[in-house]
């Protein structure tokens, strides 16, 4: 895994009886790289990609049904976000978002 998930787990899990010391020797990371990372602040890109991901989800619960990731990319492209299609994607997918199919209908007017 990722130092940054290691590092986020240590940040969560750490308690009186879990210390941040014992976190990161079980993890494998180092004391002073934990609290480097705790220092340090978001990137721009990592900003971007939050205030991104909030704006999908407000579009996402305004629809009446589940949108897919091309839908939600064009609508923030008409808000004035600078994004791609596979970023869009990449944000939904780590939240775990899933859009819904549509209903196949039967018309009833095959040919046999």
């Amino acid at each position: 895994q990722p130092k940054r998930i290691r590092f986020e787990y240590i940040h969560q899990a750490a308690t009186a009886k879990k210390t941040i010391k014992k976190l990161c020797t079980w993890l494998s990371v180092s004391k002073a790289g934990y609290y480097k990372w705790l220092k340090q602040s978001l990137s721009q890109r990592a900003s971007e990609n939050d205030s991104l991901l909030e704006f999908l989800k407000k579009v996402s619960s305004d629809e009446h049904c589940i949108p897919g990731y091309r839908k939600l990319w064009k609508a923030a492209i008409d808000n004035g976000y600078e994004c791609s299609k596979g970023r869009v994607q990449r944000l939904l997918q780590s939240m775990g978002y899933r859009s819904a199919a549509g209903k196949r209908r039967y018309t009833g007017s095959g040919k046999k």
